[in-house]
């Protein structure tokens, strides 16, 4: 079957992706909804706290919830002085999947190419936070990956040591 969905045209039997989560895509947002008290109260409770902890059971919806509704909440309400980056994928290096999608996140909300400061990640946020001019909101999705790909990665310069300057 193919539907129109505000000019897309999509193949699909229903607004359900099965296993895969709904992602930040623009299409993914309208399929997306009936979760918006539990969006609204995750940015809220984001805002509120340097660290928030979403949690839940398997199959609950916490990805989609996360990059269907709270990212692209967050940078809708932030206008251009709001950035929302998510992390989702922890086989490779941590540090360098952070800072690409922390980057990647101001230079959209910004419209223009940032600098690589370089240095410590914290280091390396905060920079990019300072040239956005406000938030810069890091969401880290599945990070219970990161224990299995990197048990024995806890020493300096690993993204176990460098987590508690990021909070």
């Amino acid at each position: 079957m193919t539907e129109t969905l505000r000019g897309a045209e999509i193949a699909m039997r229903g607004p359900w992706k099965g296993l895969a989560p709904y992602d930040d895509s623009s299409l993914d947002a309208q399929l997306f909804f009936g979760r918006d008290r539990e969006v609204e109260v995750a940015c809220a409770n984001l805002m509120a706290s340097r660290l928030t902890v979403l949690f839940g059971a398997s199959g609950v919806g916490k990805s989609s919830l996360l990059r269907a509704g709270v990212v692209r909440r967050l940078r809708e309400e932030g206008g251009g002085e709001t950035a929302a980056a998510i992390v989702s994928s922890w086989a490779g290096d941590p540090l360098q999947a952070v800072a690409a999608s922390a980057r990647a996140a101001v230079e959209e909300s910004l419209g223009r190419p940032v600098e690589d400061p370089g240095g410590s990640l914290a280091d390396r946020l905060r920079a990019w936070t300072d040239e956005l001019g406000g938030e810069l909101y890091l969401l880290l999705d599945q990070v219970e990956e990161y224990f299995l790909y990197h048990q024995r990665d806890n020493g300096a310069g690993s993204f176990a040591a460098e987590f508690p300057a990021l909070v």
